[in-house]
């Protein structure tokens, strides 16, 4: 599914929100998982948490949706961590203003299924859930 919002005049909340309307897209589950882009220590490069806010209210008014769940499994160093990148750009603030819970899928245990390729680990707490993907349109060589 695509859908274009002119965002010019809007913030990131408004446009994630009017993005998911103008997609009359429904979630096929009452539990969701949100992963948006928080991989580096830096607020440029990440996801805005502004725009899993809006996604959060709008599956939140127009679902009754509030089991969710935001993930990511950022590259792991000496000095940083998921959680360390999740407080650095305020994900730990998003979660405690929205009531939900953020978790490193770094750590999540995990259960192997196949593929068209073979085997994949897959982190558990990804089953039974509706699936958002809040990618950040990225211009780096490890794209």
């Amino acid at each position: 599914m695509i859908t274009v919002v002119d965002a010019k005049d809007l913030s990131a909340f408004s446009a994630s929100f009017q993005a998911l309307s103008n997609l009359s897209w429904k979630p096929k589950m009452k539990s969701v998982f949100i992963k948006p882009n928080v991989g580096a220590t830096s607020k440029t490069v990440n996801t805005d948490p502004e725009i899993v806010r809006g996604i959060i209210r709008y599956l939140r008014k127009n679902f009754g949706i509030e089991d969710i769940t935001i993930g990511e499994g950022s590259v792991q160093t000496e000095y940083e961590s998921t959680f360390y990148n999740f407080k650095y750009c305020s994900w730990d603030k998003l979660a405690d203003e929205e009531d939900v819970t953020l978790i490193d899928l770094n750590k999540e245990k995990r259960t192997e299924i196949s593929w068209h390729y073979g085997k994949i680990k897959i982190p558990k707490i990804l089953f039974g859930k509706s699936y958002i993907n809040v990618a950040k349109m990225k211009t780096h060589m490890q794209t």
